[in-house]
């Protein structure tokens, strides 16, 4: 994600609130098991495919 958005935007998509994940942050999906989740979150990013 870094190499495609920047590591600021990397860092904060980590501890911020994140719709592709119920608004739960990554760290909170990760702790939890959700890597799946996590996995097309990220996704989601890097192909801009959140439609809000």
């Amino acid at each position: 994600m870094s190499a495609i958005e920047g590591d600021d935007v990397a860092r904060l998509w980590f501890v911020g609130a994140n719709p592709w994940l119920n608004e739960d942050t990554a760290v909170t999906a990760i702790r939890e098991g959700r890597f799946r989740q996590v996995r097309d979150a990220v996704q989601a990013l890097m192909d801009d495919s959140f439609g809000g």
